[in-house]
């Protein structure tokens, strides 16, 4: 997907920016601008992995997850 044209809400809660996956026309995307980490790709390329860490990420014994989000769906 090319991403382009990123804006932050007013409130900082959302990121809304225009994306394009190919052959494909542009749409307008929204997520939350809070609590994730590290995204990255997963090996197929068809999945983006982030972590969603806690309010108080340094601390050893604060709960951490980690999220995959499946592109195709």
């Amino acid at each position: 997907m090319n991403a382009f044209v990123m804006r932050c809400s007013l409130d900082t809660r959302s990121i809304a920016f225009m994306g394009k996956e190919p052959g494909k026309t542009w749409k307008i995307y929204s997520l939350p601008s809070h609590g994730q980490a590290d995204p990255d790709w997963s090996p197929d390329g068809k999945s983006i992995v982030y972590g969603r860490p806690s309010e108080y990420m340094a601390e050893d014994s604060a709960p951490k997850s980690i999220q995959m989000v499946g592109l195709t769906s």
